[in-house]
C-alpha cells in the first residue's frame, strides 16, 4: 500500500474524532482567564478571602436578598445545577455576594442562601470600597433604583451574570442569567475536562 495512503487512512479518522468532540460553550469562556486580585468579603462564619476558594469551581453571583426576581431565581438554579452535577458538585461552590450591604448583614445573608442550599455561601463587604473592587474585577455594576417606594425600602439594579472562578482563582468563564441549569452543568462539566 502506498504511503499516501496508509496516511490518509490514518489522518482522516483522527480529524473526523477531534471535530466530532468538539464542544461549544453556550457561555462565555476567557481563555487566557482573568487573573484576580485577592478580596476578602464577610460572610457570617467570618471573612470569605480568595484563597479560600482554591481548588474548586466558583460560581460567583451579584444580588441582594430583597431582590424580586432574579436573585432566588438563580440561586434556585445554582441548587438544581449542584443537584445535575452530583457527585462532580464536590468540585463546585457558590457564593452569593450581596451589593446591599446596609440590609444585608453577613448572617441575615447565610440564612438566606442556605434556604436554597447550606453548603452556598452568602457574602458582602460592609465596606464599600471592598465591594466595589471585586465588582470591578468582573466589570459587574450595580446601582440603588430612586423613586417612592410604599414600604420605605428601595431596589438594586444589578449585573446578572454569574462569574466562574477556576481553581487556580481566575475568572475563567461567565454564564448569562438566560442560561439553563442543564446549560451551565454541561459547561461546567466541560471545563472540568478542558482546564
Amino acid at each position: 500500500m502506498p504511503l499516501w495512503t496508509r496516511l490518509y487512512l490514518i489522518l482522516v479518522p483522527l480529524f473526523l474524532v477531534a471535530g466530532c468532540s468538539s464542544y461549544d460553550y453556550v457561555g462565555t469562556v476567557l481563555d487566557p482567564p482573568n487573573e484576580l486580585e485577592s478580596f476578602t468579603l464577610d460572610t457570617g462564619e467570618g471573612t470569605l478571602a480568595l484563597g479560600d476558594l482554591e481548588g474548586k469551581y466558583t460560581l460567583l453571583f451579584f444580588g441582594y436578598t430583597f431582590c424580586p426576581d432574579i436573585c432566588p431565581a438563580t440561586l434556585f438554579e445554582m441548587k438544581q445545577v449542584i443537584e445535575v452535577l452530583g457527585p462532580q458538585a464536590e468540585q463546585v461552590q457558590v457564593v452569593f455576594v450581596s451589593v446591599d450591604p446596609a440590609r444585608d448583614s453577613p448572617e441575615q445573608l447565610a440564612a438566606y442562601v442556605s434556604n436554597f442550599d447550606p453548603n452556598f455561601i452568602g457574602a458582602t463587604a460592609i465596606d464599600g470600597d471592598d465591594l466595589d473592587m471585586v465588582l470591578a474585577q468582573f466589570g459587574a455594576t450595580y446601582f440603588i433604583e430612586e423613586g417612592e417606594n410604599p414600604n420605605g425600602g428601595y431596589l438594586v439594579t444589578h449585573t446578572g451574570s454569574i462569574f466562574v472562578i477556576d481553581p487556580d482563582l481566575r475568572w475563567r468563564a461567565l454564564f448569562r442569567e438566560s442560561m439553563t441549569a442543564e446549560e451551565i452543568s454541561r459547561d461546567l462539566r466541560q471545563l472540568m475536562r478542558d482546564f
